[in-house]
């Protein structure tokens, strides 16, 4: 890992009060809240902070800061409670509030959670899909899934069906409550499992299909 340090090119105090004031210097290393550092003047050889010390200057081939000097520094040993994160960090961040990633998120382990899961894409049934275990939302409700590379039905709502009447027509009562009309969605085939037999008088001949995918 990289260590970093930023300092002035001055002293803190000689800057704001035109003199040197060791409360200011105190104060501001207060609010670096451990990360900051500071050339004192009672020994102008270091520049030094809570969590690391460096020879002043902290590097050979520039000039000795001016004692007053404040600086930041990002060190291995700072970095140990440093509240952002890291690469290879093992401690739990417990965001918060909402989490945006642009990317794919990837997980060695299970994913679980405590509200809802919502998919944002929609598929059809028994069209053709990239990679075999995915889940999508179906067209009409539902959840597919890729098996074989093909959406296929999670189980659930499924197809629906429907019935129709020779003299009637698509009643609002028979209709199927999948696509809201006489009809299957797309990737469905239409079975027929019922048919109240040849047209024998005014109430017409009833067919009932069955929607599968």
């Amino acid at each position: 890992m990289s260590e970093a340090v930023v300092h002035l090119t001055s002293p803190l105090d000689m800057a704001i009060t035109g003199r040197p004031g060791e409360s200011v210097v105190a104060a501001w290393l207060a609010a670096a809240k451990g990360y900051g550092g500071v050339v004192a003047r009672a020994d102008e050889t270091r520049l030094a902070g809570t969590s690391y010390v460096y020879a002043n200057p902290p590097d050979p081939e520039m000039s000795a800061l001016p004692a007053g000097v404040v600086a930041l520094a990002i060190t291995q040993a700072g970095m140990a409670g440093f509240p952002f994160l890291k690469v290879g960090d093992e401690r739990d961040p417990e965001f918060g509030s909402a989490l945006t990633v642009a990317g794919t998120i990837k997980t060695n382990s299970g994913l679980r959670v405590q509200s809802s899961l919502w998919l944002g894409t929609q598929a059809v049934a028994m069209t053709s899909c990239p990679e075999n275990g995915l889940l999508v939302r179906e067209q009409f409700g539902g959840v597919l899934v890729c098996r074989s590379y093909l959406w296929r039905s999670a189980g659930g709502r499924g197809g629906g069906g429907y019935s129709v009447n020779s003299v009637s027509g698509c009643l609002p009562s028979a209709i199927n409550p999948v696509t809201g009309a006489c009809s299957c969605p797309s990737g469905y085939s239409l079975v027929l499992i019922a048919d109240s037999g040849p047209q024998a008088d005014t109430q017409g001949r009833t067919r009932g299909y069955l929607c599968t995918g």
